[in-house]
């Protein structure tokens, strides 16, 4: 990412660093260490005179922004409802547009303040949202997000007497040994790869099990606070045939997706209405 005055990237290992056109450091900003399975995703962006940097992760996620001529921090937040995600988020009126796991969440670029969000979406998503006028278009799709209808799961309180033989209040993958489907997914609801799965992890698991695959057209003008069910800030809503990785296209009216597999797909999106 540059502007006219540098260039800024961001190193996993390390953090962000700024150069100038000829190849000086200007300023560096150590982040991390990660804990994100695949590794950090997300690529630094520009807004309002600073750098930003989403930093979702399976504990501690929050969004920085930092001055672009110094470094020094401007603002952070923490965004303890997500977990892992590997996207970058995009700018609307001074707004920055971001998807993460569950959610869409809207901040404000000058302040860091959470303004509006909507929920029941799928978790790490991986594209960046388009922006056109008014409208706002995110998708999220990850293995098991496909079925129409969210499949329960039940509570930790109800799941703990089962595999909690040692009763410490949370559970171990041997108390699950005799369990397949337990045993093979149990790193992968590990948030904090300590061997146990506690609350947070069990809770995070029924999200991923009640979450859906979803293309978002969303028009949320002035409004505020949660807009999952709002009448009119939703305009669409679709699951079908959405790419993994890449980001939605947008040209001369028509929105183009590019699934795993090679299958095109084009809408109009005015109406998420698939065109062939």
């Amino acid at each position: 990412m540059a502007d006219a005055d540098g260039v800024y990237v961001f190193f996993g290992d390390y953090g962000l660093i700024a150069y100038s056109h000829s190849g000086k450091e200007r300023w560096r900003h150590p982040l991390g260490p990660f804990n994100n399975v695949n590794g950090h995703g997300s690529s630094p962006m520009l807004a309002g005179g600073r750098v930003v940097m989403l930093c979702d992760q399976d504990s501690n996620s929050y969004m920085l922004a930092v001055d672009r001529r110094t470094g020094k921090t401007a603002w952070k937040v923490e965004r303890p409802e997500v977990v892992r995600s590997y996207t970058t988020p995009s700018v609307w009126r001074g707004q920055l547009i971001v998807p993460g796991s569950y959610y869409l969440t809207s901040y404000s670029a000058v302040t860091g303040e959470k303004l509006w969000w909507i929920g029941g979406m799928s978790w790490q998503p991986k594209s960046t949202p388009i922006v056109d006028g008014d409208t706002v278009y995110a998708h999220w799709r990850e293995g098991g997000g496909e079925a129409e209808v969210p499949t329960v799961t039940p509570e930790f309180s109800e799941v703990l007497p089962k595999f909690d033989a040692d009763k410490d209040g949370r559970v171990s993958k041997p108390e699950v040994a005799q369990d397949t489907p337990m045993t093979c997914g149990f790193e992968n609801n590990d948030l904090a790869s300590d061997g146990f799965l506690d609350q947070r992890d069990w809770d995070n698991y029924r999200s991923r099990r009640a979450s859906r695959n979803t293309l978002l057209a969303v028009r949320p003008g002035d409004l505020r606070g949660d807009l999952t069910s709002h009448p009119t800030a939703v305009q669409w809503r679709m699951q079908k045939f959405l790419p993994n990785v890449p980001s939605p296209l947008l040209y001369d009216g028509v929105m183009y997706l590019v699934k795993d597999g090679g299958i095109l797909t084009t809408l109009d999106p005015k109406t998420g209405a698939i065109h062939k």
